[in-house]
């Protein structure tokens, strides 16, 4: 496939072929697993860098970077924020750097006026800014993330009538994509994590809550208590908090539970018992609170097994984030130790990169907070997270 772009009489050719993208027949780069390969012609010779891309859950490319080859130090080439509907963050975090042909050899430096290169980023979609566009191609139809709207109607309107045909993601890019421009997809566990790196990421979690504030996890694991774990997800559409705070007033705990389940008949002799959502051991639980039936085996697990430790490290008032757990994604029962350092030979970066890749960091776990507030409208079970 070849895309012509005419200004006054130059005529700038692209071609795109499984992956390798030429401009007016020269390779720039071609893709790999993990970002591109960016090829610059020296002399005659095509030179080639890896360029490695850290992607969020949407696919959407938020950092690039890659070795100097003249200076052998890791270097970010372009950072990208953007708004929930795609349109890009400006006046910050703005400059760019490409690999540069130099003498004989090749360099990473920043540049005023780069030429395009790789222009994936929102979706990981192909940017296309050429005569002041700046629309992304999804392959059926373009996208302008200005206005969060189809440069033309959905080809599949029938199946979506009861929205616009111009709508991008039935208005919520944070839960769904448009692979193509055709049909949405829901993501699927929002931000997951495999092996050490699945390890570490509960770990700075865990240690991000305990810094801001001092909260405890309460997880409530599908594996285990499946039942009460869609009670939870059905409690968090219904609006219900995910952080809850401990009251130990037993008596006012009763009172809470009273009220919260006393329009709801015993059925013990069938096995089940009432589980309330927010708990009554809390503040926000008592009357208006979200019931259903679950197995007594679940409820007493839950209870006996998992608050009660949980309650016995906690003062009066002390909050706690309560964390659904899909099925097979639950912390190793006995984690491999995490190294306390990396095993890989870290190049000298500088220290605006080191704040970079803290504020990556952070915006994994801020990205991870979205998710799940997000998903508090979603069906009942879907599992809204992927977690370690």
């Amino acid at each position: 496939m070849q895309k012509n772009v005419t200004q006054g009489s130059t005529v700038t050719a692209t071609q795109y072929f499984n992956g390798f993208q030429y401009v007016d027949g020269v390779l720039q780069f071609f893709s790999h697993d993990e970002g591109y390969v960016n090829n610059t012609v020296v002399n005659g010779n095509n030179v080639y860098n890896y360029v490695f891309n850290y992607t969020d859950h949407l696919g959407n490319v938020r950092l690039s970077y890659g070795v100097d080859p003249a200076t052998g130090v890791l270097k970010i080439l372009e950072e990208n924020n953007y708004y929930p509907f795609g349109l890009k963050h400006k006046n910050y975090n703005m400059s760019q750097k490409t690999y540069i042909k130099t003498g004989g050899g090749v360099v990473l430096e920043p540049c005023i006026s780069c030429p395009r290169g790789y222009q994936y980023k929102y979706n990981g979609k192909e940017l296309q800014d050429e005569l002041g566009l700046n629309m992304y191609t999804y392959g059926f139809r373009d996208y302008d993330p200005a206005i969060g709207r189809w440069n033309v109607i959905d080809p599949l309107a029938e199946k979506s009538r009861r929205w616009s045909p111009y709508n991008y993601c039935v208005d919520n890019p944070i839960r769904f994509v448009d692979p193509d421009g055709r049909e949405i997809k829901k993501i699927e566990g929002g931000v997951s994590y495999t092996g050490n790196d699945a390890k570490i990421a509960f770990m700075a979690i865990r240690d991000e809550i305990n810094e801001t504030g001092g909260v405890k996890v309460h997880f409530v694991e599908e594996a285990k208590t499946p039942n009460i774990y869609k009670h939870t997800l059905d409690s968090f559409r219904k609006g219900k908090p995910s952080i809850l705070h401990y009251d130990n007033d037993k008596k006012a705990a009763a009172q809470r539970r009273y009220q919260a389940t006393k329009n709801y008949p015993s059925r013990g002799a069938e096995g089940l018992q009432r589980d309330e959502y927010p708990y009554a051991s809390t503040f926000e639980g008592g009357a208006g609170a979200n019931v259903a039936y679950v197995p007594a085996s679940e409820n007493s697990r839950q209870g006996l097994l998992e608050l009660a430790p949980l309650y016995k490290t906690m003062k009066q008032g002390e909050a706690f984030l309560v964390l659904p757990v899909p099925k097979d994604k639950e912390p190793d029962a006995v984690p491999d130790p995490v190294p306390v350092s990396n095993p890989i030979p870290v190049p000298n970066v500088s220290t605006r990169d080191v704040g970079v890749g803290v504020g990556v960091a952070t915006a994994a776990y801020i990205t991870y907070k979205i998710i799940m507030a997000a998903a508090t409208w979603e069906c009942l079970g879907c599992g809204a997270w992927a977690l370690p």
